[in-house]
């Protein structure tokens, strides 16, 4: 991505981005928020019951006019009506725009950074022939730890992938010749 996105619904268009959003929100607390605001579902007991009834572990953020009607027609037991849609939709607008509210923190975030760097990163595939590597996944897993920073997490995959290739290679040399190769 080019630019940073904006609104959450930006985020979305991007598994990788939107799977590390994830991962802020939940360790921002807001995880809760984010699961509402994407549900896609009808049932709007289990919406109710998971994101608007007061009791909820998760019951997101939104104002007392969308939990007073809500809290109206479960209480009559009535998940048919058709005002349910817009109490949803009208929760999940105030949701919007608190979850747009923060995209700018979570651009700033590691979650973010890391993304964007592994996305800039070469092929694990091309690495793993030019290294004479017989299997590439443990070497993604290194060269990731390597380009977000984690050279111990780096080093440590390394030498057990050296070993178990049986390579004399040391850690700094690879990283050297990755880097050389515009893999890292």
């Amino acid at each position: 991505m080019a630019d940073a996105p904006k609104k959450v619904d930006e985020l979305r268009k991007d598994p990788k981005i939107m799977a590390a959003y994830l991962a802020h929100a939940k360790k921002s607390l807001f995880l809760n928020e984010v699961m509402f605001y994407v549900n896609k579902g009808n049932n709007y007991k289990t919406i109710y019951t998971k994101y608007l009834y007061s009791k909820s572990k998760d019951q997101v953020n939104v104002n007392g006019k969308v939990y007073k009607a809500a809290d109206q027609l479960a209480s009559q037991a009535d998940w048919e009506n058709n005002a349910w849609p817009k109490i949803i939709a009208a929760g999940k607008k105030e949701v919007q725009k608190a979850l747009d509210g923060g995209v700018f923190a979570f651009t700033k975030s590691k979650f973010y950074t890391d993304v964007l760097l592994k996305s800039k990163m070469g092929d694990p595939t091309k690495a793993a022939k030019i290294l004479g590597i017989s299997e590439p996944k443990k070497l993604k897993a290194m060269m990731e730890a390597q380009v977000v920073g984690d050279k111990k997490l780096a080093k440590k995959l390394w030498e057990e992938i050296a070993k178990k290739e049986k390579m004399k290679d040391k850690y700094e040399a690879t990283v050297k010749a990755l880097q050389r190769s515009g893999l890292i």
